[in-house]
């Protein structure tokens, strides 16, 4: 069964989430990273978020990766919004009550009820299975490699847009492209970019 994105309806957004906690420290020392994509209906992408945010636990850089995304589709005054993760106790601990957790994360978890109650626009959270969440792994990841704080972006970084189109169909199913890294001539060239403006 090939499972994929599925847009939103039109009218809306989708912003998929993800936050990962690093095996071995990157070479920048980041021990996190976290990614959240906002994409309409058609697919294409309004904005993303890569990057880190230390000295967060696994978990709570799950939810910070769900607040961070919501807080960019409210900033862009998005009226309908839907926000899919694919970490299932962030999940569990927006829908249920939670003892033994820690400040921060309790602190997060306000933040984001606060902001899903607002009246200016409606949004849902929800659990995605992860091979339905690629694009936001991938910036998660690419974040946690590249950056040492939070990178907004109105193109797509890196393999991005291939994710994408693999998304929607208009490219194959590989699953090496589902974590991967720039080569060298890629990061001189993406630093360079960087350095430019």
């Amino acid at each position: 069964m090939n499972i994929h994105w599925f847009p939103p309806s039109p009218g809306e957004v989708k912003v998929n989430v993800h936050g990962v906690t690093l095996p071995v420290p990157a070479a920048n020392g980041n021990t996190s990273g976290m990614g959240a994509v906002i994409r309409r209906a058609n697919g294409g992408m309004s904005s993303s978020i890569s990057g880190t945010i230390p000295n967060l636990s696994p978990v709570e850089n799950q939810l910070a990766a769900i607040h961070i995304g919501m807080k960019r589709a409210y900033e862009e005054t998005c009226k309908k919004v839907i926000v899919e993760t694919d970490n299932l106790e962030a999940f569990g601990m927006l829908k249920f009550q939670h003892n033994g957790i820690s400040i921060t994360a309790r602190n997060i978890i306000q933040q984001i009820k606060i902001l899903k109650k607002d009246k200016a626009w409606k949004c849902k959270i929800r659990y995605v299975y992860p091979r339905r969440n690629r694009v936001a792994t991938y910036l998660a990841l690419l974040g946690g490699d590249l950056f040492g704080c939070l990178f907004l972006s109105f193109e797509p970084l890196g393999r991005a847009a291939e994710l994408m189109d693999m998304d929607i169909g208009l490219g194959f199913h590989d699953p090496r492209y589902q974590e991967v890294q720039m080569n060298g001539e890629e990061m001189e060239l993406f630093d360079q970019a960087l350095d430019e403006g």
